[in-house]
């Protein structure tokens, strides 16, 4: 089923908003050319929550700064060659459109009916739009919006951030820009702050709403140096921060702030979650190794796979997630993980 895309907003301005249709357009019409029938494509995250950023290049032109990510519903789920199509897809598209990444992440009708309370699943119900098939699709989603999420919930997320963290380091993926990196860094930023929400039950699926929340929370040490960089993170996040702070010396220190602090929650989350004091990110990877596909430990591996330029990442990300792998790479990313936060 077709959906009027211009009368929905995916910028907070709407300026570009015409790229961004014509972009999803073409997913549509090369989801449909390839087969895939009978499916629901959502549009989640920042482009879902009507908060992507799009910048003008030199001439003149809009361009994507945020990630493209979807949701493709299928009832039954997706088979084996449609997950392939899907991945494919996703690389295909990425190229063509020009943008640092884009998922089509297929879900199934088990799925968005579950009972257990997932970021994504709340995200998705609150802060998502249906751009093509069952208009009412959102609404199936069995969850309260309470501005509540389990500890692993939060916990998941600021271990992902850990590859966040990495990428915004000024020693590492060097050929990426400044920009590219505040951004990076202003997202562990946004996670922190959404650690400190979810268990007020104040959690915010927008970006804006979420700093208002922040402001509102009673004072302490953390919310009073999260509220330090608030202005920092909120421009960084568009692209719009004063070109003095585009420096190397700049993204140190914040680098070093948000990485102790970082490291300090995920500590007190895994002691929530498992009931263990955790201190260094040894124990950390002790504590989760030998988890599930997806889990905890799996992100750590997935840390431990990157390089320095954006080709190997894009060919190294999901080797950590691939239960086949030997021993000896677990450990060797066990290792990368302990000797890389030792020296940093």
């Amino acid at each position: 089923m077709r959906v009027d895309l211009n009368q929905m907003r995916f910028t907070p301005t709407s300026e570009g908003d015409d790229l961004v249709v014509s972009h999803i357009e073409l997913i549509i019409r090369n989801l449909l050319e390839a087969g895939m029938s009978d499916f629901t494509l959502v549009v989640v995250g920042s482009f879902g929550r009507g908060e992507g950023v799009l910048v003008k290049n030199q001439a003149g032109k809009y361009v994507v700064i945020n990630d493209y990510d979807f949701l493709v519903y299928r009832p039954h789920g997706c088979a084996y060659w449609e997950r392939k199509l899907l991945r494919k897809l996703s690389k295909s598209l990425r190229s063509e459109l020009n943008v640092w990444h884009l998922d089509l992440i297929p879900i199934s009708s088990e799925q968005i009916t579950a009972a257990t309370k997932t970021m994504m699943l709340y995200d998705t119900r609150y802060g998502g739009q249906v751009v093509y098939g069952d208009p009412s699709l959102l609404q199936a989603i069995p969850i309260e919006e309470d501005g509540s999420l389990p500890h692993s919930e939060t916990l998941n997320l600021l271990i992902n951030r850990l590859v966040t963290l990495y990428e915004g380091h000024p020693k590492t993926l060097t050929k990426m820009s400044l920009t590219y990196k505040i951004r990076q860094l202003a997202k562990v930023w946004y996670a922190l702050v959404d650690t400190i929400l979810a268990e007020r039950g104040e959690y915010q699926t927008r970006y804006t709403d979420k700093l208002t929340a922040l402001k509102a929370t009673e004072s302490n040490a953390k919310t009073e140096q999260l509220l330090e960089w608030a202005e920092f993170a909120a421009k960084a996040r568009v692209c719009k921060l004063d070109e003095d702070l585009l420096t190397e010396e700049f993204i140190t220190k914040h680098w070093q702030s948000l990485s102790d602090l970082l490291r300090a929650e995920i500590f007190r989350l895994t002691k929530r979650v498992s009931g263990k004091e955790i201190t260094t990110m040894s124990e950390l990877v002790d504590e989760w190794r030998g988890g599930q596909k997806q889990s905890v430990f799996s992100i750590l591996i997935k840390l431990a796979t990157f390089r320095k330029d954006k080709q190997s990442i894009e060919q190294q990300m999901y080797l950590g997630l691939d239960e086949s792998r030997s021993a000896g790479f677990a450990a060797r990313a066990e290792k990368f993980v302990r000797d890389w936060y030792r020296a940093a």
